[in-house]
């Protein structure tokens, strides 16, 4: 009974962490969120500087680039995301404004269909240029590099090589998995 009790209560414990962590990720995600720089920007341009230096450099080294190809994929990077920013800004927006919509008593279903069907245009547009500038980087790429690239993704979509976020807790954990404390 005793033990039963106190696995009760480590598992409460656990699921009550857990909670509280996800709860203040989720409210620090909406503050930010919420956040302009004064002229209505959604986007932090210096975080996105910063996030898109991270993973180019982490690119850079799994493909062991170039000088040369660090130059020119850099370039087309900074292209493409300067272009683009416009419609990411017009898109978070778009979502903010749909998200009111669907809080509201007076607003229709069609307005709401409406509303989700120009965000998706404007969503596809985006990944239209996604998919231009990624053509353009895959030519900067030699055989080996895309076979890189290729290996890397298929570990990361299949859950392989490091594994899914649950995997790597379970596997921290000494004697016991996660899903046996909760």
């Amino acid at each position: 009974m005793t033990q039963d009790w106190a696995k009760r209560s480590k598992q409460a414990g656990v699921v009550a962490a857990i909670a509280a962590v996800v709860v203040g990720f989720g409210a620090w995600l909406g503050a930010d969120a919420a956040n302009t720089d004064g002229a209505g920007n959604l986007i932090d341009k210096d975080f996105q500087a910063a996030i898109r230096k991270h993973f180019e450099r982490r690119f850079f080294n799994l493909i062991d680039a170039s000088d040369s190809q660090r130059q020119s994929i850099d370039k087309l990077l900074s292209t493409q995301a300067d272009s683009s920013l416009p419609m990411r800004e017009q898109l978070r927006e778009g979502l903010v404004d749909l998200n009111h919509m669907c809080a509201k008593d007076e607003t229709t279903d069609s307005q709401i269909t409406d509303k989700v069907h120009e965000l998706r245009s404007l969503h596809e547009q985006i990944m239209d240029t996604r998919l231009a500038t990624m053509l353009k980087v895959r030519q900067q790429l030699t055989q080996d590099q895309r076979k890189a690239v290729c290996d890397k993704l298929n570990n990361l979509l299949t859950g392989e090589g490091r594994g899914t976020l649950l995997h790597r807790m379970q596997s921290t954990l000494p004697e016991r998995r996660l899903s046996e404390m909760l």
